[in-house]
């Protein structure tokens, strides 16, 4: 393989596990839901605020086609803004009140279920978003005798469309609320949750596999020995140098790296790697995995860092357990109240994610 093409070592590596392992690729509308979680975060009202108005200003200034059927008279407008500020403040009231009358009655109530639920319904991101839009229809509602009549007409249509889909996701949402009063969808969302961790779990791991071995055999053909196939050991590499702060191995630039490792001063003397680093590793060892000290002149130490793509630890690609915590749990408990269904329930669940890991093991 010719390393110093690549571009991208994270890239191909993504690449690669994506199409020789499709079975653990995401849904293609999985790219949409994780943007929608993060929008439903409890935190996250901020950003919902900004886009709706967005929304409403690129909806107003922008002239589509949809919108030259409407043909609003001022008076019209400041009508329909007010009944639009109105019918939305009393649907987001049944709602709420509804939702708590749903709430009540799940079929399975622990704390998972509760964020799971709150996570698959958006009910964040539905909330802050109707309640941004009732804002905004407030704002609007306001700027009737400010706002020019052409202008303010489109701003009353765009506030109607942005006012529009509070339904759809107030349909979404009670359709989401209600399947959770059923005890089976309950289980069997519980168990997707569980695959889809597994998975996520196993790419991580492959991504890693395969950079630390394509890594590990651009060494090889530069004629750096691994320390673990020599007769040497730690104690008796010299050139140990102090470590450095601890950064996540983002990506890994195999050019520059080739062209640092063509630079060296002396090629007559051994050097042997001793850390096999990868993309996705938080390590302190990315300036001195190699040994004895490689040096650009006699004097001059050789300097890594620039071979690497390097962040803090917080943009690793963690693995999670949060699913396998609760199915344990509940394996427990169920074990220790004797409801054997509920156990031969769990065990077939674990026999599934015990086949998915042997495929990759």
């Amino acid at each position: 393989m010719s390393f110093y093409l690549i571009k991208s070592h994270r890239s191909e590596i993504l690449k690669k596990v994506a199409s020789e392992h499709k079975e653990l690729n995401d849904s293609r509308l999985s790219w949409l839901n994780k943007y929608l979680n993060i929008l439903s975060q409890r935190d996250k009202y901020w950003l919902v605020f900004i886009i709706v108005v967005a929304l409403l200003l690129i909806l107003t200034i922008v002239q589509f086609d949809a919108f030259t059927y409407i043909v609003l008279q001022k008076k019209s407008a400041e009508i329909l803004i007010d009944q639009r500020t109105s019918n939305v403040a009393t649907i987001i009231s049944m709602t709420l009140a509804v939702i708590g009358l749903l709430l009540s009655n799940l079929a399975v109530k622990d704390n998972q279920t509760y964020k799971l639920l709150f996570v698959n319904s958006k009910l964040y991101l539905i909330i802050y978003y109707t309640l941004s839009v009732i804002f905004c229809l407030i704002i609007i509602s306001t700027l009737r005798d400010t706002v020019e009549p052409p202008f303010y007409q489109r701003l009353v249509v765009a506030g109607t469309y942005l006012a529009l889909f509070i339904l759809i996701g107030i349909g979404y949402l009670f359709r989401t609320i209600i399947n959770f009063t059923n005890a089976g969808k309950i289980q069997s969302t519980l168990s997707e949750q569980l695959m889809i961790e597994a998975k996520q779990n196993l790419r991580i791991v492959l991504i890693s596999k395969y950079s630390q071995v394509q890594f590990q055999q651009f060494l090889a053909d530069n004629g750096i020995q691994s320390l673990e196939n020599s007769f040497i050991n730690d104690r008796q590499i010299s050139g140990a140098t102090g470590l450095t702060s601890e950064l996540l191995i983002y990506d890994i630039n195999f050019k520059k790296l080739k062209l640092k490792l063509d630079g060296r001063s002396d090629f007559s003397k051994p050097h042997y790697y001793s850390r096999k680093l990868h993309i996705n590793m938080i390590t302190k060892d990315y300036n001195n995995f190699i040994w004895p000290v490689m040096n650009e002149t006699v004097t001059d130490r050789m300097d890594f860092t620039e071979c690497f793509t390097l962040k803090k630890t917080s943009s690793v690609m963690a693995k999670s357990d949060e699913y396998k915590i609760y199915f344990d749990n509940k394996l427990k408990e169920y074990a220790a109240e004797g409801k054997q269904n509920k156990v031969d329930e769990i065990l077939s669940i674990y026999a599934d994610l015990y086949i998915l890991n042997m495929k990759y093991d």
